[in-house]
């Protein structure tokens, strides 16, 4: 805690008397996040969205799927963001010391506080900008949408490329697409050790509506270590063997096997059907390929396949 300390005053006799003032400076108040997760086996979420949508949710109290962004309601509520991901130094810190003012942006004027140069997602990820860090990221394109935010990603891939953009009572993200290239600005910080750019007081804008990228190829065997998946944290993935399910929760995330190395599948952006395409589908199904962005949440990383299109060479079990 920050303390201030007062000059002693001087009483000059017989000429003038020289009064001291103060200098107390103001503690900036920390905002804390207040957001809503997008999709949760074991939290009923009723938060409406911007758009008039509302957050999904999924009755099976015993899976652990959810997405990114900070609890409010339901079961679960955040109020202290864990920062022991990647860029974290600590408590997510937003607020400012001018005035006392937080967030990356104002709304109103769209003037941000970042760097007029911008920054960049591998600077977001990689532990070169801490947790609280106001941010300018220009460019990027949108690779995933979920009901409170989008998975933007460098154009470039790669490891440290991508992140989860959270909004709710914020910039309207209702029209966004997969493949949009978008310029944001927003605070950085971390939710249950994902890290996330809150842009509910920043900005969000359409450059144009670009081609979708093409997934990173990683090694179903990566995924089943921290120090191995982390660098892909946010990033769009892709498997691809000879994958057996072994687990399927009742919300329909599940978890498939190769060899012995195993990747579990998010229902956070879509949630595989069990008829149609998938008719079936069960422990003993198999696929050739999945791809998505890999989700972080209750301490697994799990592939967020965003449609049928992501889940190839299904095998009914």
């Amino acid at each position: 805690m920050r303390t201030s300390t007062r000059p002693l005053c001087t009483l000059l006799v017989l000429l003038t008397h020289a009064a001291c003032g103060s200098d107390s400076p103001i503690e900036s108040p920390t905002t804390t996040q207040s957001d809503d997760t997008g999709n949760g086996d074991s939290i009923t979420e009723g938060v409406t969205l911007t758009n008039g949508g509302s957050a999904e949710s999924s009755g099976d109290a015993s899976a652990d799927s959810s997405g990114p962004g900070t609890a409010e309601t339901g079961s679960e509520t955040a109020t202290d963001p864990d920062s022991t991901g990647p860029g974290s130094t600590g408590d997510a810190e937003s607020g400012s010391t001018d005035g006392g003012s937080s967030g990356a942006a104002e709304s109103s004027s769209g003037e941000s506080t970042g760097s007029d140069t911008g920054n960049t997602i591998y600077e977001v990820q990689d532990g070169t900008l801490p947790a609280g860090s106001d941010v300018i990221i220009n460019g990027v394109v949108v690779t995933g949408v979920a009901s409170n935010g989008v998975y933007v990603e460098e154009p470039a891939g790669g490891q440290y490329s991508a992140v989860f953009v959270f909004s709710v009572d914020g910039p309207d993200l209702s029209g966004a697409q997969i493949g949009d290239v978008v310029n944001l600005s927003g605070i950085t910080g971390e939710y249950m050790s994902n890290t996330e750019i809150d842009i509910t007081a920043g900005t969000y804008e359409l450059v144009e509506s670009g081609t979708p990228l093409d997934p990173d190829v990683v090694a179903i065997a990566d995924l089943g270590a921290d120090d191995t998946a982390e660098p892909w944290e946010s990033v769009l993935i892709r498997i691809e063997g000879d994958f057996t399910v072994t687990t399927v929760a009742a919300s329909n995330e599940f978890v498939v096997d190769d060899g012995g190395a195993t990747a579990r599948v998010d229902d956070f952006l879509y949630e595989l059907p069990t008829a149609g395409d998938f008719a079936g589908f069960d422990v003993g199904a198999g696929f050739t390929a999945i791809q998505g962005p890999l989700n972080f949440f209750n301490n697994q990383f799990k592939i967020a396949g965003r449609d049928a299109a992501d889940f190839e060479g299904y095998s009914a079990p």
